[in-house]
């Protein structure tokens, strides 16, 4: 039985993390709902161990993808500079809302989430033309 356990968390971590590579996001998305509906974990530890798969991952990429010379460092910075604060401010609402609440709020953002490749036009658009736009080129040449 806990062979089988363990295989079944290797292949959802594994997923998780070709989600979040290849998409940027989704691990968090899928190993959350996974733990909580599948492993019947808390809200909190599923919070936990997603953050410690997804992180591993995400350094993981980010030194394959900065080799591969995508990383754009002018966009990627002052993203970064709000992760901080952002993590924080996460970690202390996750303390406020959990159980049903947090599993119907997760289930409201992933579905808003999952429609908005249907909608035809973006939420917003950034600058004076509606839009942003620049050239960045990665070391195979790829614009």
């Amino acid at each position: 039985m806990f062979d089988l356990l363990l295989l079944a968390l290797l292949l959802l971590g594994f997923l998780g993390i070709i989600l979040n590579t290849v998409v940027g996001g989704g691990g968090g998305a899928v190993l959350v709902p996974a733990l909580i509906l599948l492993f019947n974990q808390s809200t909190n530890s599923s919070i936990a161990a997603s953050f410690v798969t997804v992180t591993v991952g995400a350094l993981v990429s980010t030194v394959a993808y900065t080799r591969q010379g995508r990383v754009d460092y002018r966009i990627g910075l002052p993203l970064t500079a709000l992760a901080l604060p952002g993590t924080i401010l996460g970690a202390l609402l996750t303390s406020s809302l959990q159980g049903p609440n947090f599993e119907l709020a997760l289930g409201i953002v992933i579905l808003l989430v999952a429609l908005l490749p249907l909608t035809r036009r973006p939420l917003t658009t950034v600058g004076p033309k509606g839009g942003w736009s620049r050239k960045f080129t990665d070391s195979f040449g790829t614009n």
